[in-house]
């Protein structure tokens, strides 16, 4: 049986990921600071890396936003 709460709860958690998942490929940009100290004065990563994770977690939060629409799809058809 479809509800949305069980939708909702997907959407959070693979939404959640993606989030995670992106921020994990940017962290070098982000906070390029933390990024040295805490991986002992390391190179930014390649271009490749940015390129490979950039898709890989949009595609992951494509998948959380489909989950949420069904969710409110359900919600509007009243289950």
């Amino acid at each position: 049986m479809k509800t949305a709460r069980a939708y909702d709860t997907v959407a959070a958690i693979v939404t959640a990921i993606g989030v995670l998942f992106l921020i994990g490929v940017y962290f070098p940009i982000l906070n390029p600071g933390m990024y040295q100290t805490s991986f002992h004065h390391q190179k930014l990563p390649s271009i490749g890396h940015y390129t490979i994770g950039t898709p890989i977690a949009l595609l992951i939060l494509a998948v959380g936003w489909h989950f949420n629409r069904e969710s409110e799809k359900l919600r509007k058809n009243g289950r």
